[in-house]
């Protein structure tokens, strides 16, 4: 999970948290109430921030333009070893005799 992603719920959470327990308790005046409705409300305020972060990077995903890669042909085992590694070598049978040497 992304470190941005924590932040939003924590935030939300906490967000939560902190208006439904001081809410609970300037209406009922009862600190073990405003606890659990501080705990409800961080609940609920964490999932709220969870589904408006997914709507917001759907959102971003679909206004960025998509890039096309051309695949890799898993048949040209030669370009593959080139594009993995740019110091490779493409030895033919004549030159790994040669080294043996």
């Amino acid at each position: 999970m992304n470190n941005d992603a924590r932040f939003f719920f924590v935030f939300f959470g906490f967000t939560g948290f902190i208006l439904l327990g001081l809410a609970s308790l300037i209406i009922h005046q009862k600190f073990v109430l405003s606890v659990v409705h501080g705990v409800i409300g961080c609940l609920i305020f964490a999932i709220v921030g969870r589904y408006l972060m997914n709507f917001s990077l759907k959102h971003q995903l679909q206004t960025i333009p998509k890039t096309v890669q051309q695949p890799v042909s898993m048949n040209n085992i030669e370009s593959v070893v080139a594009e993995s590694n740019g110091d490779a070598i493409n030895f033919t049978k004549e030159q790994s005799d040669s080294i043996k040497s």
